[in-house]
């Protein structure tokens, strides 16, 4: 349970909702399906390094993926990263974003260990990671600087993973009719997965006129731009949670640049599909760093 702790940490960014996620969260949502009690272990050792593979979540987008590293003495209140690192689902290359997060900060426990994340992007289509075999290699583990391609301390070494990914295939389909400001577009359906949300949109093509900089004589103009409809936020829970810790994803036309528009995009946290009500878009970004109210967003239902 320590290990889905640190996981759900990560996710979470405080210890406050961490402790409820792995009550609420972890044990409702994922424990049920048997994602988190049945995931084995894997450990490869090179040049008295463990790289140890402790978690993978999988969703129908989107997946996490928890490395633990040890014995790099070099690497404690520095920061460590590998040289190398491969990540394929059923032998083709798969876009991901990867680093050693825990909480807020990059953190290195006091015996040089550390927890290591790659996050999984799928081709787009629904179902893209589930059940399909991933294999994961790192190379050379060295102490990141601020040039480019070089690195010190590095140890030459290889660490592979190869498993089968395993996750959840619940999903919230609804169809709604919800209409964003006076833009011109509206909500027609939304997709609510553990770690991923997704909207469509009736948008029609337009254009808009927005300031820009001509970078040889530094003058501005306005240039014709295509307007973008509202973004995709987050989600507010049916106790009136405001969830908006949104990660990468895809977003653009899907029909040519006509009308049919829409966003799928990762959450920073696990969700229990169950408990979501609304989906959140934005209507006006926060001056200062606060965080998002209801009085900045566009509430959507889609219960």
């Amino acid at each position: 349970m320590q290990t889905m702790y640190k996981v759900a940490r990560s996710m979470l960014r405080s210890d406050e909702d961490t402790a409820d996620a792995e009550q609420d969260t972890l044990l409702s949502c994922w424990e049920k399906m048997g994602q988190l009690k049945d995931f084995p272990d894997l450990s490869v050792e090179d040049q008295g390094i463990v790289v140890t593979a402790r978690q993978s979540i999988v969703d129908n987008y989107y997946g996490y993926l928890a490395f633990k590293v040890e014995g790099y003495t070099k690497g404690k209140g520095r920061e460590p990263g590998f040289n190398g690192l491969s990540v394929k689902v059923d032998g083709k290359d798969v876009s991901c974003t990867y680093g050693m997060y825990d909480h807020e900060e990059e953190v290195v426990e006091e015996d040089g260990s550390f927890e290591y994340q790659i996050m999984l992007y799928g081709d787009g289509e629904r179902g893209s990671l589930k059940d399909k075999q991933i294999d994961t290699e790192f190379a050379d583990l060295g102490i990141v600087t601020q040039k480019a391609g070089h690195a010190e301390d590095v140890v030459k070494g290889k660490w592979a993973f190869s498993w089968k990914l395993t996750g959840s295939g619940q999903i919230y389909t609804a169809k709604v009719s919800e209409k964003l400001g006076d833009i011109g577009a509206s909500v027609v359906k939304a997709e609510v997965s553990p770690i991923s949300i997704k909207a469509v949109y009736d948008f029609p093509t337009k254009t808009v006129k927005e300031k820009a900089v001509n970078e040889s004589t530094g003058e501005e103009y306005e240039a014709d731009m295509l307007a973008e409809p509202p973004a995709l936020a987050g989600v507010k829970l049916k106790d009136g949670t405001l969830v908006t810790d949104t990660r990468g994803g895809t977003m653009g036309y899907t029909d040519g640049g006509k009308r049919a528009y829409q966003e799928c995009f990762a959450m920073g946290r696990l969700l229990d599909v169950d408990q979501v009500e609304s989906l959140l878009f934005i209507r006006k970004t926060p001056e200062t760093d606060r965080k998002f109210t209801e009085d900045d967003l566009y509430v959507v239902n889609i219960r």
